[in-house]
């Protein structure tokens, strides 16, 4: 296993990986970073990682805004942490003493992609070793956090467009993040190749500096908001 760790103190990733390997019989290699950026870095330069471990605190700053700076920060991070098999590294985010169950920041990091945070008593050594080895589903997710979180699509139990199809959808636009003026016009082709409920179902999983954009210039964007209600009820099972 290869754990990127992004941790206020070398200590907390030298106890991960000598309680991991004690319990888990299983050998980690690992790489420390100090701050946010060095993490996207990295990501960007070496896809073949299995886990990440991320502090909050990792870069303290006592402002107004700093939720916001470090969601901005996160969220950035999530749209890279895509192994060379395309599909999600799991991010285990260990979370400041203040935080809480339900709260609006666990909401907007499951948007994301963050399912493994760690919050109050369960910020343990032990606890990361876990989600090193089984990190949670979306729904476990949903419970541990003790969120409700909209879910037009029964995206546990349905695959509504293979993983792999979406998966690379999702990866060209964030390879094209830098380039909005494009958004439109690759969901254009996107739109050929699926019905009104599949279009649906990936713009669930886009990015939302796709959909700001796209919810302003494309027309069958907003033929498929506007026809949403039936499009999913024609669509049930």
């Amino acid at each position: 296993m290869r754990v990127l760790f992004a941790v206020v103190d070398e200590k907390i990733s030298n106890a991960v990986i000598d309680r991991y390997q004690k319990e888990y019989n299983s050998d980690i290699t690992y790489k420390n970073v100090y701050f946010f950026n060095a993490v996207v870095k990295e990501l960007e330069r070496d896809q073949n990682y299995d886990a990440i471990v991320i502090d909050e605190l990792l870069e303290t700053v006592a402002t107004d805004d700093s939720d916001v700076r470090l969601l901005g920060s996160l969220q950035t991070i999530s749209e890279v942490a895509i192994n060379a098999n395309n599909t999600r590294i799991p991010i285990i985010l260990i979370l400041k003493a203040k935080r809480q169950y339900g709260e609006g920041f666990l909401t907007k990091i499951y948007s994301f992609g963050i399912l493994n945070a760690l919050i109050g008593k369960e910020r343990k050594i032990s606890k990361i070793c876990e989600l090193l080895a089984k990190p949670r589903t979306k729904s476990e997710a949903q419970e541990y956090y003790q969120i409700s979180v909209k879910d037009d699509f029964k995206q546990n139990n349905e695959e509504v467009v293979p993983a792999n199809e979406l998966q690379n959808i999702i990866n060209y636009y964030r390879r094209n993040l830098g380039a909005p003026e494009t958004f439109s016009s690759i969901f254009d082709k996107i739109k050929l190749q699926y019905s009104d409920y599949e279009l649906l179902y990936i713009l669930d999983n886009l990015d939302d500096k796709v959909i700001e954009v796209l919810s302003k210039e494309n027309q069958k964007y907003s033929e498929l908001i506007t026809n949403k209600e039936n499009i999913l009820a024609n669509n049930k099972q």
